[in-house]
């Protein structure tokens, strides 16, 4: 983070409120959930982590902000922005991604090909239920489950249905789900999207 000891007063404080309002409106609520998953750091933090993004920003690019229009042609203009608060939107998204890498976690949470744990991608996971039973397990990587099962209404806690392996291992688990049959395209999409 830089230092503002340096900036003129007026008009820097005013600049650089605009820049962390503008910042906090779009960014607050999913570096919010981003944090309290992962326990990092406290709402006081968080205000004060986008506030730095606004200094940060206020120091990059105001003094060419100061005339747009000849901003907006320019080549530091990389997100073909319309206007200065666009372009703000979009850099404040993209410095969201970079806070975000710094803690191994990029894209969307449910997005299991981003997920990493001590630099390695995560294992893929699909379990199948029919009737309450345990129909297939597909996964990307070899795996050994233990089957418990709980039935509070016999009084038994757990019994054990079985130990299994992956039925098939593969890359993309979508692709055994098929695209033609009604009752399974849903999820072959759900799980592509997930990049399952």
């Amino acid at each position: 983070m830089n230092n503002t000891s340096h900036l003129p007063t007026q008009k820097t404080d005013r600049s650089l409120l605009l820049y962390t309002a503008c910042i906090a409106d779009i960014i607050l609520q999913p570096l919010y959930r981003f944090v309290q998953r992962r326990n990092l750091f406290a709402y006081i933090d968080m205000l004060h982590e986008i506030t730095g993004w606004a200094i940060e920003f206020h120091y990059d690019y105001h003094h060419h902000l100061t005339d747009w229009d000849e901003f907006e042609e320019s080549k530091m203009n990389i997100y073909n922005s319309s206007s200065w608060d666009e372009f703000l939107i979009f850099w404040a998204n993209d410095r969201f991604k970079k806070f975000k890498t710094r803690f191994g976690m990029t894209g969307d949470h449910l997005n299991s090909g981003n997920l990493q744990h001590a630099g390695a991608k995560a294992a893929k996971l699909v379990i199948v239920t029919n009737n309450n039973r345990l129909s297939s397990i597909y996964s990307n990587v070899h795996i050994q489950v233990a089957h418990l099962v709980a039935d509070d209404s016999k009084g038994i806690p757990f019994h054990l249905a079985g130990f299994f392996n992956a039925d098939t291992l593969a890359d993309q688990l979508y692709t055994f789900f098929d695209k033609e049959d009604a009752s399974q395209s849903f999820v072959r999409e759900l799980l592509r999207k997930h990049n399952f």
